[in-house]
């Protein structure tokens, strides 16, 4: 039963060893699409173009990254005025060569975030109609940033996932020694027992030669009492002779007493 419960918590373990290990696989090659579509976004009331995607992500850590990421290819300093993060007057050289400003707004929605983002030249506004160039190199930004964004996301999933994977191999593990260690006591088990059984074998057959031995004393003693019985009626018969026979019958006494501190020795063990 031991041994059983043991093979059943193992094979759980190893199971779930398994499922964990496919889980983080799944983590390692699931990338979210990512597309880019042209909308537009109302600033200051009025409608401009922009370039929106969603995240799958939160809002917050995105327009943290977004901000660190802007850092290192602008000269940008990011304040958020009215929902949009906005950068006025800057250059974006891998954008444009042109002076412009910038305005992004990151949002939750129902499955992760979104990010719409805007970019004025002077009044006239980034689009793929009025600026195709600008606008592919902005979606190459913004796709740069986004997968930049995932594998830091990523990582921190796989790195969970392996810190769990760990820790069910160590138990895993445990699981695996304990079985041993079980298995172990239970063949030490078997051992006693058989110990035992080959212990009661051999008492049961000493047992048995005792008394074999004690009805071979006890013939032997009621053999001896007969040839007593005897003398004593030729003692009676001959009294001239008596004295030889007497000696002769407590020489039988004596060996019935000797066999019979035989018999009373085997007795008491």
């Amino acid at each position: 039963m031991k041994a059983l419960f043991t093979a059943l918590c193992i094979s759980i373990a190893f199971v779930s060893f398994s499922q964990d290990e496919d889980k983080m696989v799944e983590a390692m090659m699931e990338a979210p699409e990512i597309k880019i579509k042209s909308t537009s976004v109302k600033i200051q009331k009025e409608s401009h173009p922009a370039l929106t995607v969603h995240v799958n992500g939160d809002a917050s850590d995105l327009e943290k990254g977004w901000k660190k990421y802007l850092s290192n290819q602008c000269d940008c300093d990011l304040k958020k005025e009215k929902g949009f993060l906005q950068s006025l007057g800057v250059s974006v050289p891998s954008v444009s060569i042109e002076t412009l400003s910038l305005f992004t707004r990151v949002e939750n929605d129902d499955t992760g975030a979104q990010i719409d983002v805007a970019i004025d030249f002077g009044g006239r506004f980034m689009s793929d109609g009025d600026t195709p160039t600008e606008a592919t190199k902005m979606r190459g930004l913004m796709t740069s940033y986004l997968k930049e964004f995932y594998g830091e996301q990523y990582e921190d999933v796989i790195r969970d996932q392996q810190k769990a994977h760990d820790k069910l191999a160590k138990e895993h593990g445990k699981l695996i020694k304990a079985g041993e260690k079980l298995q172990k006591l239970i063949g030490n088990e078997n051992n006693d027992i058989s110990k035992a059984e080959s212990g009661t074998i051999k008492a049961e057959k000493d047992i048995a030669d005792l008394q074999a031995k004690l009805i071979e004393l006890a013939a032997e003693i009621e053999q001896s009492k007969a040839e007593i019985e005897r003398l004593e009626k030729e003692v009676k018969k001959n009294e001239a002779v008596g004295v030889a026979k007497k000696e002769e019958v407590d020489a039988q006494k004596a060996i019935v007493d000797d066999l019979q501190k035989q018999a009373n020795s085997i007795k008491s063990k």
